[in-house]
């Protein structure tokens, strides 16, 4: 939810430009915060269930999805500005 939210708010926030403000403070705070709530999920249902249960596909795509996303520093919505694409991918082929 949380990665959606935080979609919406940097879309809110683009200027004329497609641009989000780099010192925005507030979104950061609010992907950070998903990021954190994603890998706790991730790691307690690792812990818990099979490698393919769809509760751990699924913290693995969204971790993915919200690692592939922005981060808060970037000027625009490009993928070279991704928060970790590299684990965004492993975390994909994981689901594989």
């Amino acid at each position: 939810f949380l990665k959606h939210y935080s979609d919406w708010v940097r879309l809110s926030l683009m200027d004329a430009n497609n641009k989000v403000p780099s010192e925005n403070v507030k979104l950061n705070r609010i992907i950070q915060e998903a990021r954190h709530l994603y890998e706790a999920a991730l790691h307690v249902r690792s812990q818990i269930l099979d490698s393919h249960h769809p509760e751990v596909v699924a913290s693995k795509f969204s971790l993915a999805e919200l690692l592939d996303s922005p981060d808060a520093t970037s000027i625009g919505l490009e993928k070279e500005d991704a928060i970790d694409s590299d684990r965004a991918n492993v975390l994909r082929e994981e689901i594989l």
